[in-house]
């Protein structure tokens, strides 16, 4: 199960108000979301111009699908971030260790 499974609305609660935020403050406009499969495999990257690149890009696809993101361990760290970013389905990802594993 997905740790976000059980925070659902919160989950919901903050898209609608990144949405907000991100529509009031910089217009964010979404186009191309027939191109975006309702189901089966889906990644989203972005070339990360800014830090909002990963909500920007979760909150437009809200619609039609709920991705889950990764961000670097170290903003796991931060007490109420954190929480929140693992409470909304994300998880960390150690930037220093061996991606070959084992």
């Amino acid at each position: 199960m997905n740790p976000a499974d059980a925070n659902f609305p919160l989950r919901i609660r903050s898209e609608a108000v990144v949405r907000g935020l991100l529509s009031a403050v910089w217009g964010l406009k979404v186009t191309g979301l027939e191109n975006v499969p309702l189901d089966g495999p889906l990644i989203l990257a972005s070339n990360h111009a800014s830090n909002l690149d990963g909500p920007m890009m979760a909150v437009s696809v809200a619609s039609r699908r709920r991705p889950f993101g990764v961000g670097k361990k170290e903003l796991f760290d931060i007490p109420v971030l954190g929480w929140w970013l693992r409470a909304t389905g994300n998880f960390p990802l150690d930037r220093q260790g061996d991606a070959r594993g084992p």
